[in-house]
């Protein structure tokens, strides 16, 4: 791969990634276990050091990582898919690395070079792969996490809004077949946006769009003068998740339509380092789902906290009972200190786990204004009956069940729908 990535005249490259030298002490790691004659097809420590700027690279261009999302969100769906792009082309480098690299052991000549020129050729090497093609690699990261973003955005506001244009940036440094496309309206659905979306090169600076409102014209196709997109950029980053697709040189052939899960692993050492890559994304992954419910599991613990201390109570004997409310079809309800965590519980992994939050804080203002159904529900797990009330709140509709004992009901839980 001599020359990997050919930046036109109107790519930009905005250098913003500093490169330190932890991958240049690793890389002369390797080198000398190469040249003792280990045969390395996947090293963790040169996976970890490439794939941590293409991860801030898309937390850069998203503007959000995947521990600062909620799991069940598009966002999160979308940042999961491109993360996983990135850790599957970073094993397909650290696999390409490593093999140039074992390949470099031989001279022109066709004799083993000694360890100085070999250490000379792995410098030279490094200096591409992990300096100048990183930098590019980096670039293409934030700029595909952007268009990516801007994407989920399009979809959230498809129905009203169902126009995209392309723009150019339209200066001294736009390529002239990304010019040709500046102007061009479609529908976010049709066809073209799956070719065109940006980027649609390296260091492009394009983008796509949303139009507002829904009376504008599509440009005939006749119209458009389409430009010749590279295979690799033959992809909507929003819809796919992929950053390098597999028309990049790093990937094999039969990388393509692989589910990242190859069933015969003697079929290629690549297939190997990819697996070993993709472990190393599941765990990544995992542990950003961990923090996300650690937040949500700090935030439910306060709120638990906060409704129990406030709860009213009255004194009894030498201790106390908490409050009973009626209701405004003169229903008593204890209100106990159960019925917050049960609530949390059932919603702390829900959409509108925050919303439920917010009402249950203020379940004062809303908790007599219910009224029962007529008919008490049975409980599926075991013998208890709840009765069923339902009222609203700042326009969220709320279900709060109660326990139905021999001499009170007691409040259980709250659905906020």
């Amino acid at each position: 791969m001599p020359e990997l990535y050919r930046l036109t005249d109107g790519a930009v490259d905005n250098g913003q990634l500093t490169i330190d030298n932890e991958i240049d002490d690793i890389v002369h790691s390797l080198a000398q276990r190469i040249y003792d004659g280990e045969k390395i097809t996947y090293d963790s420590d040169l996976f970890n050091a490439t794939v941590k700027p293409y991860v801030d690279g898309i937390t850069k261009g998203y503007g959000k990582s995947l521990a600062d999302v909620d799991w069940y969100t598009p966002d999160f769906k979308t940042l999961e898919k491109l993360t996983e792009n990135v850790f599957k082309f970073s094993a397909s480098k650290n696999y390409n690395t490593l093999r140039d690299m074992t390949n470099a052991l031989i001279g022109p000549d066709g004799t083993i070079r000694t360890f100085d020129e070999f250490r000379t050729v792995v410098d030279h090497m490094n200096a591409k792969y992990n300096h100048t093609w990183l930098r590019t690699e980096y670039n293409q990261a934030v700029a595909s996490a952007q268009c990516a973003a801007r994407w989920t955005d399009i979809e959230k506001k498809a129905e009203k809004n169902p126009f995209l244009q392309y723009q150019a940036v339209m200066d001294a440094n736009t390529r002239a077949e990304h010019a040709a496309l500046h102007g061009v309206i479609k529908r976010y659905d049709d066809e073209f946006w799956d070719k065109y979306y940006p980027p649609n090169g390296w260091g492009c600076r394009c983008e796509a769009i949303q139009l507002p409102g829904k009376n504008h014209k599509e440009t005939p196709a006749a119209d458009i003068k389409y430009c010749k997109v590279p295979a690799a950029f033959k992809v909507n980053v929003g819809k796919t998740g992929k950053i390098f697709s597999e028309e990049h040189p790093y990937f094999m052939q039969r990388c393509k339509g692989c589910n990242g899960k190859p069933q015969n692993l003697a079929v290629h050492p690549q297939c190997i380092a990819c697996l070993q890559g993709m472990g190393d994304c599941e765990k990544y992954i995992d542990n950003c789902r961990d923090l996300w419910f650690k937040k949500q599991s700090q935030k439910a613990q306060t709120t638990r906290e906060s409704i129990i201390n406030s709860l009213p109570r009255v004194p009894h004997g030498k201790s106390f009972k908490y409050e009973k409310i009626v209701t405004v079809d003169n229903n008593t309800i204890t209100i106990g200190k159960r019925w917050p965590g049960e609530t949390i519980s059932k919603c702390i992994a829900k959409p509108n786990f925050d919303i439920t939050m917010d009402v249950i804080r203020e379940y004062d203002q809303w908790i007599t204004t219910g009224t029962r159904d007529a008919i008490p529900e049975q409980g599926k797990d075991h013998n208890n009956v709840f009765n069923v009330y339902r009222t609203t709140y700042k326009g969220h509709n709320i279900v709060y069940k109660t326990i139905v004992k021999s001499n009170c009901e007691v409040l259980y839980f709250v659905r906020v729908d």
